[in-house]
């Protein structure tokens, strides 16, 4: 559970702040990730050009956020 001190700390820093503890989180979590991939495999890569649904919705909740 995160200390209530630190999201109060968190709270206060301005937004490039906030973006440098995102980014310091990301790259974090990155490191422990297990991204080697095997030169021998198939790796399924998804395409929006699959998925008309998906973009429709996209641009249902875009168009709620600009009205």
């Amino acid at each position: 559970m995160i200390s209530q001190d630190l999201v109060n700390t968190l709270q206060q820093l301005n937004r490039t702040e906030k973006l440098q503890v995102i980014q310091l989180l990301a790259h974090e979590l990155q490191d422990t990730l297990d991204t080697t991939f095997s030169g021998n495999s198939e790796y399924e890569a998804w395409s929006p050009f699959d998925a008309p649904d998906a973009a429709n919705i996209l641009l249902q909740m875009l168009d709620k956020n600009q009205g």
